[in-house]
């Protein structure tokens, strides 16, 4: 065979090759379409997941987030109910009325220091210790010099530790006292820890087990910063 005879043979057999594999490649080609198809789909539908994840995962936590509240409460100092007058529930006091009165109360004039005298705190300290004592709570030692201190209570169990909280109440001015809340986490295994917040819940049953007593011996509740705000905004204060 000569030299352009084999030629020709090499050039049909690879026609031969080429109509053989054609199909094939088609069918490659057309796989290859589909499967970038469903990348693609799928890379638009990830895209859209990952935009909007954030915000689901927003709802999640703030519909279980707990709502929280301030860690104390104001009562004004009224007449014991026990003395013959009842005591009224007048319009709640603004949170400024507060500051004035610990302003005014605490001035210095003459490089002395015009405050109540200490004998009517100690009165006021005492009937509230006494408030404390009939609604449960066991009375300790305080840290500070007139103020009236209480010992842990339980308020919640969980699986590895207890909610429990102190009460400490100090007098603001001469018309007022304050309810501070101190809430601890008391571990199985002795450790005890502060919580750095106050849910709404905890602080509506401490106010609940005081209410009563605490109207008995002449303190009236008008609630924290926030309470007072949310009624003068409404139009209420």
């Amino acid at each position: 065979m000569s030299g352009p005879d084999v030629q020709i043979e090499l050039q049909r057999a690879c026609a031969d090759r080429i109509a053989l594999n054609q199909p094939r490649r088609e069918a490659f080609e057309t796989y290859r379409r589909e499967n970038l198809d469903s990348v693609r789909k799928a890379s638009i539908l990830l895209f859209r997941i990952q935009s909007v994840l954030p915000a689901i995962l927003l709802l999640m936590l703030s519909g279980c987030s707990p709502k929280l509240a301030q860690k104390y409460g104001d009562y004004r100092i009224d007449e014991p109910v026990s003395a013959g007058r009842t005591a009224d529930a007048s319009p709640v006091t603004d949170s400024t009325d507060l500051a004035l009165e610990f302003e005014a109360t605490y001035t210095e004039v003459d490089g002395k220091t015009a405050s109540s005298s200490r004998e009517s705190d100690a009165d006021v300290l005492k009937r509230v210790g006494a408030a404390l004592e009939a609604s449960g709570w066991t009375l300790a030692e305080a840290d500070v010099e007139y103020a009236v201190a209480t010992d842990k209570r339980k308020f919640a169990n969980w699986l590895f530790y207890t909610v429990e909280a102190e009460l400490e109440v100090i007098i603001i001015g001469r018309k007022y006292v304050r309810v501070l809340i101190h809430p601890f986490r008391h571990y199985f295994w002795g450790a005890r820890g502060r919580i750095p917040y106050l849910k709404s819940g905890m602080a509506r049953a401490v106010f609940e087990s005081l209410d009563e007593e605490f109207t008995a011996q002449g303190f009236t509740f008008i609630g924290n910063a926030g309470m007072r705000n949310a009624a003068y905004q409404k139009g209420e204060g």
